[in-house]
């Protein structure tokens, strides 16, 4: 029994060792993990205030957007659909 309490508390201090020159050698890794973490926990509370407010048309988004974007906006036409998220084909494939 004290050898297998020995073999684990070698592989506890190889594994933090390990751990700890990934950390040292790959920062980015690190970095990136706890920048994917908040863009998640940013996009949750993101969609829970969205489902607090009430609806919208597509209409209305649009009309908000070329309004306080204008200068940004695209001189093409955007295309006329009932259902909110189709791509007219044409409007795709055309040029700018």
């Amino acid at each position: 029994m004290a050898e297998l309490l020995q073999d684990e508390a070698k592989l506890k201090a190889l594994f933090k060792t390990a751990f700890l020159e990934v950390l040292e050698e790959r920062k980015d890794l690190l970095h990136d993990i706890i920048e994917e973490t908040l863009e998640d926990v940013a996009l949750a509370r993101a969609i829970e205030a969205g489902q607090r407010t009430e609806d919208v048309s597509r209409r209305e988004v649009l009309s908000a957007l070329e309004g306080s974007h204008s200068r940004f906006a695209s001189k093409r036409a955007l295309p006329k659909t009932s259902a909110p998220w189709t791509i007219n084909p044409s409007a795709r494939d055309s040029k700018h």
